[in-house]
């Protein structure tokens, strides 16, 4: 291995993961110019462009780097069209690049890729994506099995539960962090609604070890906590640590309604297992918010 490479660093995930490898690794990073804080950092080489131009990636990416692809969209993006522009099209430039350079890919996809369903989701489960942003995510992962398959290319796809952690200012937790320091109220779905959460030092520690693991070919690994939450369960521990606050049900609803992935493939093969406890997880990141726990 001659560096690790991170596309998408502007991101929360990507800033993390940039600080913590940082520390034993020589980072390079692709980050947008007017979004790139992470110069200046020791053991970092920060480089500006987009994976949508393979000029930018010949420039970042060498011969037999690991590639951490973070770059796509989010649950938040509404436009339906850059969901299938950045989670598609680009990972197609970045999935050759790679191929052609004796890279290493660790790209993240998502556990909203699965039906709703009150058994543990498994990566050899048939799905469904009920919405762009997941169909997107699962066209990704074609791209990168195909790569992997025809060109022979090393391939680790995470599919990924919902981040949380501190300073990360979007996702379920800090969706209702913000509710209840606006108005003393966390609003839910009517419905029965779960989630599968992910701290994001566990998410390091995910990436850490498919760092280290060796085997070629294309891999999917679940990477959440594995101990799914009701969001009733998690508004009402939120509201504990925050010392009151009311919870409100309402009649929106949420697609998949339930999520829940086993972990027991990434715990075979990676090695994998998450170390935060929900509730220190959630003590740390609501302390970011300046909620005076």
């Amino acid at each position: 291995m001659k560096s690790i490479v991170i596309l998408g660093a502007d991101g929360y995930i990507g800033r993390n993961l940039t600080h913590t490898f940082a520390k034993k690794y020589h980072v390079k990073t692709l980050a947008h110019e007017n979004k790139n804080s992470l110069k200046g950092i020791r053991n970092v080489e920060t480089f500006s462009g987009t994976i949508l131009k393979r000029d930018d990636l010949d420039r970042v990416i060498d011969y037999g780097d690991i590639v951490i692809n973070l770059a796509g969209t989010t649950t938040l993006s509404i436009e339906e069209d850059r969901h299938f522009v950045l989670n598609v099209l680009a990972q197609q430039v970045v999935a050759q690049v790679c191929a052609e350079k004796g890279a290493r890919v660790i790209c993240f996809s998502t556990s909203y890729i699965y039906s709703s369903g009150r058994r543990l989701s498994k990566e050899s489960d048939a799905v469904q994506p009920e919405d762009a942003y997941s169909f997107s995510k699962k066209l990704g992962e074609e791209i990168y099995e195909f790569y992997s398959r025809s060109r022979n290319l090393p391939v680790v796809v995470f599919r990924l539960g919902s981040v949380y952690g501190p300073g990360h200012r979007k996702g379920v937790v800090f969706t209702m962090a913000e509710s209840l320091m606006k108005s003393g109220i966390i609003e839910i779905p009517q419905q029965r609604t779960v989630r599968d959460l992910i701290y994001i030092d566990d998410v390091a520690l995910a990436v850490e070890k498919a760092i280290a693991y060796s085997k070629k070919g294309y891999h999917l690994f679940n990477i959440t906590s594995g101990e799914a939450q009701a969001l009733e369960k998690l508004a009402g521990i939120i509201c504990a640590l925050y010392g009151g606050g009311k919870i409100k049900r309402t009649g929106r609803k949420s697609s998949p309604a339930i999520i829940h992935a086993s972990i027991a493939h990434a715990e075979r093969e990676l090695k994998f297992r998450p170390r935060t406890e929900l509730s220190i997880g959630l003590r740390k990141t609501l302390a970011s918010y300046k909620m005076d726990l």
